[in-house]
């Protein structure tokens, strides 16, 4: 049986691990779960199906970051590849059939963790339109009602996408070609490749990242990102505490 030691992605600290499910399984929360947002972000990392479930209330996007799975929903199924997406509503029994180990990015609405609002009698499933299964909004054009301001900086464009009232959060998304080097004596970041191929140098190490790969950098790491194509390299960053400017200290 294939286990999580055999991923090619860099893994998530253990300080985000939200519950190691099995040997093939776990989830990793972005955003801590006494946030006072309405969604819920977070990690999957699995290699095997999982178990036929739906739910009543919340509605789910799952994002492929890496890897390749089907998504049977409910008499239908979708084969997905990295950087697709789709939203699932609420009603509609799914399940995952990943083709070896994938990660996935899941976001909920409303913020309601695994496993509450959890149904795996999807027998009593109500009937459900499959027409109302749609693609999640392309990241490509990233339209301005995802996002509460844009920023540019030397090399990046920012997406600023959230951040919770104590300023102990935040979530941007990061669309870089060659940012400067630097570091931050607070923040601790978490970068996971959306799309494209990252070249990141952390303490004059270099290493290259594909979509759907992580990696944490911690307080005092200096590190210098650029896109290893001729496009900019899209990353979601999640701060801890939040993005402040006075904390960027450039080389």
């Amino acid at each position: 049986m294939k286990t999580l030691d055999t991923v090619k992605t860099i893994s998530l600290p253990q300080e985000c691990l939200v519950d190691p499910l099995s040997a093939t399984s776990r989830i990793y929360r972005l955003v801590p779960s006494d946030a006072a947002q309405p969604w819920i972000m977070e990690l999957y990392d699995i290699a095997e199906r999982t178990t036929p479930h739906y739910h009543k209330i919340k509605t789910q996007t799952y994002m492929i970051l890496e890897g390749r799975a089907k998504f049977l929903l409910g008499e239908a199924q979708e084969i997905l590849e990295a950087g697709q997406h789709l939203t699932i509503p609420p009603g509609l029994p799914h399940t995952v059939e990943p083709e070896g180990l994938i990660r996935l990015l899941v976001i909920d609405w409303p913020n309601l963790p695994h496993p509450e609002d959890y149904y795996p009698n999807i027998e009593e499933a109500p009937s459900f339109p499959l027409s109302r299964v749609c693609p999640f909004e392309d990241l490509t054009k990233l339209p301005s009602s995802c996002y509460q301001q844009r920023k540019e900086g030397d090399g990046y464009v920012a997406y600023e996408i959230c951040e919770d009232l104590h300023h102990t959060w935040s979530i941007a998304i990061l669309d870089i070609k060659d940012a400067a080097p630097h570091f931050h004596k607070q923040e601790t970041e978490h970068f996971i490749v959306l799309s494209g191929q990252l070249k990141i140098t952390l303490d004059d190490v270099e290493q290259t990242l594909d979509t759907g790969q992580s990696i944490s950098i911690k307080p005092g790491c200096t590190h210098h990102l650029r896109s290893a194509g001729d496009e900019a390299v899209r990353l979601l960053c999640a701060s801890f505490p939040a993005f402040d400017p006075s904390d960027f200290y450039p080389l």
